[in-house]
Formats: C-alpha cells, sequence, structure tokens
C-alpha cells in the first residue's frame, strides 16, 4: 500500500478551486501552430441532434457514473502513480477542452453532436510520461460516430500519422525524438472513449490499444440515462450525503456521491485500495471538496456493512499514512480518539500545514483535510469541523 496515496491525491484534487477544468495542456499535445484543420460551428447542436438537459447537478451525478466505464490508468500502468492534470467530472465542452486542447478544436465538435458529460482520467510516471483516459455521453450513436472523425481530424497536427485499431478505431501516432504518443478514439453506443497515451517509441501504440479495448469493453456494459433523465439522476443514493459535514466554501470538482470506481479513480494505489474495501465491504461514499478562498477542505465519508469494517480500513489508512515521510502525528483537543497527521508545506516567505485527521464511528469511516493552515499549532478549524462530522453520524 503506497504511503501517500490519499495525501498526494487529496493535494491534487483540492488545488482545483474552480469547477471549469483549469488544467496544463497535456505533454506534446496539439499545439494551435500546427494544427492542420480547424471545425466549423456555431457551439450549439446540430439539426436533428437530441438537445442536451439544462446544465445542472445532473451532468456532475451522470459524469460520477460514467468512472466506472473509465479505465483507472494506475489499474492498467501500475507505474504510472503519480496524478497529473484533471481527473473528475467535465460537464461542458470546454471543461473538455480546457483539459490538454486547443482553444476552438474539440468543444465545437462535442456541442454539435449533443455533448451531455464526461468522466476524465489522467495519471503520469516519473519520466512525466502521461496515460488520460476519458469517457463521454453525447446525443446519439450516430453522433458518437461522426463526433470521433471530426474529434481526430481536429487535433491532427503536422508530422502526425493516422491509421485504424480495434477493427475501424481512428488512431493518431507521432514520434518526439524517443517518447511515441498516441491518441485513440472509440465510439461504444452514443458513448466514445478518448486514449491518450506517451510511452517510448514502439511501444505506445500496442499499450494505447491495449488499453483503448479495455475501454470499449467498459463502455459496452455501460448504460448511459436517457437525456431527458439526467436532471433527476439521484443525487445520494446511498443516502449519505445528510451524514457528511458541508466545510466552508464553494465546492469544487470531487463533491458529490462516489461508488467503489469512483473512488479508486482518486486513490494512486487503486490495486491495494481496490482489495481493501472490496474485502471490507465497501457501500459507497459521500464527498465535499470545497475552497473558500484561503484554505481547501474535503470531508470524505465511507459507509460499511458494520464498525468492524470501518475500523479495519482506519486502521489500514492510518498505518499507510503513518509510515510515510513528513507526516507528523498530533492529537485533536477534544477527540483524543481520532488519528491526525500534519504535514509541513512551508516554503521560505510563507508558512503553510496541511492536516488530516480520521475517525470511525459506527459503520462509517470519515476523515476530514484542510490545506494552507498558517500555524504549526492551528487546530481550531479542523476542531470545529470534525467535532461537527461526527455528531452529523451521531445524531
Amino acid at each position: 500500500m503506497h504511503p501517500a496515496r490519499r495525501w498526494s491525491t487529496a493535494l491534487a484534487a483540492l488545488s482545483v478551486v474552480a469547477a471549469t477544468a483549469c488544467a496544463a495542456p497535456v505533454a506534446g499535445a496539439a499545439r494551435p501552430a500546427q494544427l492542420i484543420d480547424l471545425p466549423t460551428g456555431s457551439g450549439e447542436p446540430a439539426p436533428g441532434i437530441v438537445v442536451p438537459p439544462p446544465q445542472g447537478n445532473g451532468q456532475i451525478l451522470e459524469a460520477i457514473r460514467l468512472a466506472a466505464a473509465t479505465p483507472i490508468v494506475r489499474e492498467q500502468f501500475p507505474d504510472r502513480t503519480n496524478p497529473c492534470s484533471t481527473t473528475g467530472e467535465l460537464v461542458a465542452p470546454r471543461d473538455v477542452e480546457a483539459t490538454s486542447f486547443p482553444e476552438g478544436t474539440v468543444a465545437p465538435v462535442l456541442a454539435k453532436y449533443g455533448f451531455v458529460t464526461a468522466w476524465r482520467a489522467c495519471a503520469s510516471n516519473a519520466e512525466g510520461w502521461w496515460t488520460v483516459t476519458q469517457s463521454a455521453e453525447l446525443s446519439d450513436p450516430a453522433a458518437a460516430r461522426h463526433a470521433v472523425v471530426e474529434l481526430a481530424a481536429a487535433s491532427l497536427v503536422s508530422g502526425e500519422r493516422q491509421t485504424t485499431v480495434l477493427g475501424g478505431a481512428t488512431a493518431q501516432v507521432r514520434v518526439e525524438e524517443e517518447t511515441e504518443v498516441v491518441q485513440i478514439w472509440v465510439p461504444v453506443g452514443r458513448l466514445f472513449g478518448y486514449v491518450f497515451h506517451q510511452a517510448p517509441a514502439g511501444v505506445a501504440l500496442a499499450e494505447a490499444t491495449r488499453l483503448a479495448e479495455v475501454h470499449s469493453r467498459l463502455l459496452a456494459s455501460f448504460t448511459p440515462t436517457p437525456q431527458a433523465g439526467v436532471p433527476d439522476v439521484p443525487d445520494d443514493p446511498a443516502g449519505l450525503s445528510e451524514l457528511t459535514v458541508r466545510p466552508p466554501g464553494d465546492a469544487v470538482r470531487g463533491s458529490g456521491p462516489f461508488d467503489l470506481e469512483a473512488t479508486l479513480h482518486s486513490s494512486t494505489d487503486p490495486i491495494a485500495d481496490r482489495a481493501l474495501l472490496t474485502a471490507n465491504g465497501f457501500r459507497g461514499s459521500f464527498r465535499w471538496l470545497t475552497y473558500d478562498g484561503a484554505h481547501s477542505y474535503a470531508a470524505v465519508l465511507q459507509a460499511f456493512p458494520g464498525p468492524a469494517q470501518a475500523e479495519a480500513v482506519r486502521q489500514a489508512f492510518v498505518t499507510s499514512d503513518a509510515g510515510a515521510e513528513g507526516r507528523v502525528p498530533f492529537t485533536l483537543p477534544g477527540a483524543p480518539d481520532a488519528s491526525c497527521f500534519r504535514t509541513d508545506r512551508s516554503v521560505p516567505s510563507l508558512a503553510s500545514f496541511y492536516q488530516r485527521c480520521y475517525a470511525s464511528r459506527g459503520a462509517h469511516l470519515v476523515w476530514v483535510d484542510i490545506d494552507a493552515i498558517r500555524s504549526v499549532d492551528d487546530t481550531a478549524a479542523m476542531t470545529t469541523l470534525l467535532a461537527a462530522q461526527i455528531d452529523l453520524i451521531d445524531g
């Protein structure tokens, strides 16, 4: 079990302070100066396309469902242990474009074909090579088939060759010195999958094709919500939101009801965490990630069949964090049974500390994170939030 997995993921997720995508472009991705062609479109659905539902929580919730149709990068490539760019829901065409594509390329195509929502995962290895998997819902199967052709054309750059894999899926390949960069677009029903993969020349295409095949199988097993039903996707299927404390500030990407697959997308050791959570009967999770302009917060609640399972997972997480470099345990006033750690993230000009506290109550495991605390001894916010969280569970 990787000792830093939940801390690094939380820090990466909490750095997102807006609901729209704001990640840096994928290394080696298309650049405007090299584009062969640009799509034309009004930014509106084309005639005959089912108009997507109005923007709202339904797109976020449907995107979280799509996590189950999206391969978890670290399970497919165990060396890609570092988070990169955006992992999570993308609820508008501009959000998809902003993750890794030049402005004006993929957003018009997605809008044209009735984009509903998407889920994206990204992980990288020590060499800085990225792997991205992304699943998206469009208007209908014909829209998905046409969209992948136009999306591939819109992102094609000079020096890049196109080929087909998996019986007709479009793949684009280019070599940058000793690195091969591959993109694959796979339509499945009214869904499509996108794979971006960097690896040594002569290796990347085969690896990306294998990943795209896994992706297509997951997409084929997924049933998208009919467009008219997206606004009514259940916002709390496990009934956990009323037991989860809402930290200060505005909610950011990564908030909502997370099933096992969505939860594992946020783990840096999903193989170990899948085994741990499955063995202990994981029943679902709800999480709030917020930002108030000064601090980032996370409150996560996980449900299990009973106290023994919740405590077993708590102990595993605490043991993992206790063995990580830079984690300093501390006791929280008013909650002596909580397991708390802090990390010093200060720079010469600014003191900054990150805190996390775990607790289990009945069949529930909870943890609370606070980032950008300015004093090493300041536990006031954590004391308040954790007490409120425990009170919600205890009733």
